[in-house]
């Protein structure tokens, strides 16, 4: 039977569904910014590895175990490849708010593929041999997961994988303070989309605003709104603040040597409203003049 909390959040994933796709879809079309555009379509997977529990009624006790191991497992996986696509956008952000560079270099750009390729794989194969030798995944009310014995979830999202919210947060707090310090620099809102103009500053095409005097920081101007820094810089920061929350009642079951909680935890919240904070802070249109004209021309 389906409770008024299972109900809402269902809505949620729906919505949030919805939202990401809206914003992979977007990021697509425009040919920019990939991180993101990887970011939005893996919580699409995940949003949609959780409706599959409606084919049961959300009864998974009578779902084949097969189905319920690949749900837990794929969940996990998505969870680990958008840290990984977040702590990868930390960096993006830093090297080009705070390091004043246009665009990734080449060698960024194929250590961001390869860590977002190799990462999440390595995790999750790890992850898989536990929760094999352990039993550990288990049926909860919304979906299948990693859950009994709580420790193993310790090798997935809410364990080793949350350390990367570590320097990924002291990136952003270091890029916020110097967005606010020099937001001088920053050019005026031009109108934009959200997704715009995050999208503006991704180019490897434009050369760099600024002196070639290393000394000379005065001279350098960033070509990007001041809206895009300010997005940039609080979708790095809130995303780590949003996980570590998320894990608190992993943690708390690891603490107390128990499974995890059965009903709906703060992970399932996080998981069900990600892909809405995405889409308002990279999607949500400002000039939908603007935005029809992405769509319509590609």
């Amino acid at each position: 039977m389906y409770t008024t909390t299972l109900i809402i959040i269902y809505f949620l994933i729906f919505l949030s569904l919805l939202c990401s796709i809206y914003v992979a879809l977007f990021l697509y079309r425009s040919k920019k910014n990939y991180l993101i555009a990887l970011y939005s379509s893996s919580v699409a997977l995940l949003s949609i590895d959780i409706i599959l529990s409606f084919i049961w009624k959300n009864e998974l006790n009578k779902a084949p175990s097969g189905f319920c191991f690949f749900q837990a497992i794929f969940l996990q996986y998505n969870s680990i490849f958008q840290m990984a696509c977040a702590f990868c956008f930390a960096v993006q952000t830093y090297a080009q708010l705070v390091l004043f560079h246009q665009s990734p270099s080449n060698t960024l750009r194929k250590f961001f593929l390869c860590f977002i390729i190799l990462y999440p794989m390595i995790m999750t194969s790890i992850l898989i041999v536990f929760s094999l030798r352990n039993g550990a995944v288990k049926p909860r009310l919304l979906n299948c997961d990693v859950t009994d014995p709580a420790w193993v979830r310790l090798f997935g999202w809410s364990g080793i994988n949350q350390l990367l919210s570590i320097p990924g947060t002291i990136l952003s707090a270091r890029t916020a303070y110097e967005v606010y310090k020099h937001m001088d620099l920053l050019l005026r809102s031009s109108g934009t989309s959200s997704a715009e103009e995050i999208i503006t500053q991704d180019s490897t095409n434009q050369q760099p605003k600024f002196s070639r005097d290393p000394f000379s920081k005065k001279s350098r101007s960033y070509n990007i709104t001041r809206a895009a820094a300010i997005r940039m810089v609080t979708f790095s920061f809130l995303f780590a603040l949003v996980n570590v929350f998320g894990c608190f009642a992993s943690f708390a079951a690891i603490m107390k040597g128990v499974s995890l909680d059965k009903g709906i935890s703060s992970n399932d919240w996080v998981g069900a409203t990600i892909g809405i904070f995405v889409f308002l802070v990279f999607g949500w249109p400002h000039n939908f003049k603007k935005v029809k004209q992405i769509w319509l021309n590609g």
